[in-house]
């Protein structure tokens, strides 16, 4: 990694797209390598972006969430084959008996048949099940990105574990990995380090403050922190490794892309496999890349609407590489939102 030149390249690119801020984190051979905050967390406060500054991780929540779930596979207390209805005391769905085909493994490889999540839910309540949920398309026979898939999974966690959502977060995952800035829920600390997310025209957007996990977006991590889950990550086991990393189902028409076990997966021209997830919120966009074999990580948050058309060359810099990562060509086209911040298509994560 040339960090004159990767530092050059963000410097120029910034401005260019109007992204205020901007943190990333380089993993080579399983170490951190490099850990740096570019920009400013507002427009109005003009504070700058540290490696401790926190972002909305938006769908970079669930490979977090994904690793706790494998947790619990190895210890035997979830099956990724079971139905999730089997633990749950009563039928997440009475309208619709495929409900009890969906499995864990469906809902890591967005395969359950759910929509991203069910029309006319209100987020400001954060639970939202007395919305009608249809299923789309019969488990496990296509891709279909889903929040709703890893709500309902969320709930399942919560009644094996008898506990809420961040509880189990911070005892299975960021008390022993040490990721002391993160959290499914708001925390008072985060007013003073938060990147206030920006919109489309630049603006400055009202901060989201979650009083309820959502495992599909509503994590709030530094870059510190989300760095050292993905050395955890990456310290995992060569046979657990190729599991998360082998296709489940492809996504849609787009060669060369599939989806894992949390995470997607790409095939590059030059045949190598890396798995990917971005994130996008409104007013933050994420981008992840982990190359299994090399153990080697790029992970970029930013605080604008604008922040994933700066990723693909950031990430090649990074990486020293020339060619573009496949999974842009899927997300770019996807990543549309009003210049109000307020209406999402399917592709995208929460509100």
């Amino acid at each position: 990694m040339n960090v004159h030149h990767l530092e050059q390249g963000i410097r120029q690119q910034m401005p260019m797209a109007q992204v205020p801020g901007l943190a990333i984190a380089v993993i080579e051979q399983g170490d951190i390598a490099y850990l740096k905050g570019f920009g400013v967390r507002s427009t109005a406060s003009q504070e700058p972006v540290s490696e401790h500054t926190v972002f909305q991780m938006a769908s970079l929540s669930k490979p977090l969430f994904a690793y706790a779930v494998l947790q619990l596979v190895e210890s035997g207390l979830l099956a990724l084959d079971t139905p999730l209805s089997y633990y749950l005391p009563r039928s997440y769905l009475t309208h619709d008996a495929r409900i009890d085909q969906i499995t864990a493994r469906h809902v890591l490889s967005h395969s359950a048949g759910f929509p991203n999540w069910r029309p006319g839910r209100d987020h400001s309540k954060g639970h939202f099940d007395d919305v009608p949920l249809p299923i789309e398309s019969p488990p496990g026979s296509r891709f279909s990105y889903s929040g709703e898939g890893f709500w309902y999974l969320q709930h399942v966690v919560e009644q094996l574990t008898g506990q809420d959502l961040d509880t189990v977060m911070q005892a299975r995952v960021f008390t022993p990995l040490a990721l002391r800035t993160s959290s499914y829920v708001w925390q008072a600390a985060f007013e003073n380090t938060l990147a206030d997310g920006h919109d489309t025209n630049g603006r400055e957007m009202d901060r989201d403050r979650p009083t309820v996990a959502n495992a599909a977006y509503s994590l709030h991590s530094s870059v510190t922190d989300y760095a050292r889950f993905v050395r955890a990550f990456l310290s995992q086991p060569d046979d657990l490794l190729a599991e998360i990393g082998t296709a489940q189902v492809p996504v849609g028409e787009q060669e060369g892309l599939s989806w894992g076990l949390g995470w997607g997966i790409q095939h590059h021209d030059y045949h190598e496999k890396t798995l990917w997830h971005w994130g996008a919120n409104p007013g933050y966009r994420n981008f992840m890349v982990i190359h299994p074999t090399r153990r080697t990580a790029v992970l970029i948050l930013t605080n604008s609407d604008h922040g994933l058309e700066i990723c693909d060359p950031i990430v090649q810099a990074a990486l020293n590489i020339s060619t573009s990562q496949p999974a842009f060509q899927w997300i770019l086209p996807k990543d549309q939102w009003r210049a109000d911040g307020t209406t999402p298509n399917e592709s995208t994560d929460a509100h």
